[in-house]
């Protein structure tokens, strides 16, 4: 059997049956060469470089093995703004994310959509969050484009 063929076999995985995807791209990752990176240290036989290159091939193969609408939806639930990261790109990224899960017909209303975006926002930003979040729920359900402006 070629790798071509076990690639083909490799399922993707859609919420159901982890046992199942977790042995098949374990195997997937061994005949690649690439399993070294499970146990997440460096081997004693490896340079660091190699290891961090050996890493990223294997977490693409994993990403690739995910249906695309369970790995955009753990990447936006898991989101949250990073250093470096101003307002608007957060709000960007946020709104691509939720874009890009339209386009596989995983829509959200716009309260969720509101409520997800003050969600990725850092932990310093408590205060702004509850303060826009209080300010809504006395007049009318928050909604994506109004947070945006408010952040922005």
């Amino acid at each position: 059997m070629s790798i071509e063929d076990v690639e083909k076999r490799v399922d993707k995985f859609d919420g159901n049956d982890f046992s199942l995807w977790r042995s098949q791209i374990e195997d997937y990752l061994n005949i690649k060469k690439l399993a070294k990176t499970l146990e997440g240290k460096l081997p004693k036989d490896m340079k660091k470089e190699e290891f961090v290159e050996m890493d990223k091939m294997a977490l693409g193969a994993v990403r690739l093995s995910l249906s695309n609408d369970l790995y955009l939806m753990r990447r936006l639930f898991t989101l949250k703004m990073g250093k470096g990261i101003s307002v608007r790109q957060q709000v960007g990224i946020v709104g691509d994310i939720i874009e890009q899960l339209a386009s596989v017909d995983v829509k959200f209303d716009e309260h969720i959509k509101a409520l997800v975006l003050l969600t990725s926002m850092p932990s310093d930003w408590d205060v702004t969050v509850n303060s826009i979040c209080s300010g809504f729920e006395t007049t009318k359900k928050l909604k994506f484009n109004d947070v945006r402006d408010i952040l922005i």
